[in-house]
């Protein structure tokens, strides 16, 4: 089994507004600088090849598998730290042509990660994709998408990276619907419309996909002084690292600690914790003695506990 510790600072009054500032602050340590990657049999193993995706009259760009071409993220906004923990991009796409997207659950309980299904989009769905969205004027720097009369409400922001450097487009409380005259104009409700259909047109390239198993997790543990389990949310034995393998939290207030598990590990912890209605879990050796810990999938190409 392998583990890699980052050591992790998490400021008390961040925390709710974000999972990078839950996981802020860190430094690796022991286990080297090479990523290992174990086949878990699904078929999700990343590959090292590059791919071509014609574009018609223009030259070919050639991404990297591991390239992520386009990206939508929504976090932020007030929620509690663990819900902020267990962020994830709602559609990746690999220059590849992989596509993970998250699975909708509409009773998944807001401490518990949702899970990610994966798919393959042929290279002309992948063109077609990448092309709308450079063609589709919504990353230039001015582009304006107004900012309604609402509080507390996350941002949503799209990555588009195919030849040139990554760019990027970010909505507040995208989906968010008002009436005339609450902040958002015309022509900035066009746009917001526009980035959704666009979000849209990438998740339907792999709604359709299979259940993927990570070979990295990030394993978030809050502090017992402020995270206690109602008596009727259940617990289960962790199926992880001891307890004390998580890294001691720093400075002084800090609230969670962060690890990164990798390999065969990562697989037993993820398919224990994805079947599971709870992050409630008890130590194996003294079952009196329980934590809260949130288990998120990594996606390849990112970091497991970025830093601030």
């Amino acid at each position: 089994m392998r583990v890699r510790q980052p050591f992790t600072a998490l400021p008390l009054g961040v925390l709710a507004l974000a999972v990078a500032a839950l996981v802020a602050t860190v430094a690796l340590a022991g286990c080297g600088s090479g990523e290992e990657r174990v086949d878990t049999g699904d078929g999700a193993s990343p590959t090292t090849e590059a791919t071509t995706v014609p574009e018609p009259g223009g030259r070919d760009p050639v991404y990297d598998a591991d390239q992520i071409v386009f990206q939508a993220q929504t976090g932020g906004g007030f929620v509690p730290m663990q819900a902020a923990a267990t962020e994830l991009p709602e559609v990746t796409v690999y220059g590849d042509g992989r596509v993970l997207v998250t699975e909708a659950r509409d009773d998944r309980p807001f401490d518990v990660s949702p899970r990610l299904l994966l798919a393959n989009a042929s290279d002309e769905a992948l063109r077609s994709l990448l092309s709308d969205a450079e063609r589709s004027g919504l990353f230039a720097d001015d582009v304006d998408f107004g900012q309604p009369m609402a509080t507390d409400l996350p941002t949503t922001t799209v990555t588009l990276h195919t030849t040139g450097p990554a760019v990027h487009a970010s909505a507040y409380a995208l989906g968010f619907t008002q009436a005339p005259g609450g902040g958002i104009t015309d022509a900035q409700a066009e746009r917001r419309a526009a980035l959704r259909e666009l979000i849209d047109a990438a998740r339907a390239l792999g709604e359709d996909g299979e259940p993927w198993t990570p070979d990295r997790v990030r394993a978030t543990l809050f502090d017992p002084a402020g995270s206690q389990r109602e008596g009727t949310i259940p617990t289960a034995p962790w199926p992880g690292p001891p307890f004390d393998s998580f890294p001691a939290s720093m400075p002084e207030g800090a609230v969670a600690r962060c690890l990164v598990i990798e390999g065969e590990a990562a697989s037993t912890v993820w398919a224990a914790a994805s079947e599971r209605d709870s992050s409630w879990w008890t130590d194996p050796a003294d079952r009196a003695v329980e934590r809260q810990i949130v288990v998120v999938p990594v996606l390849p190409g990112t970091e497991g506990c970025p830093t601030a």
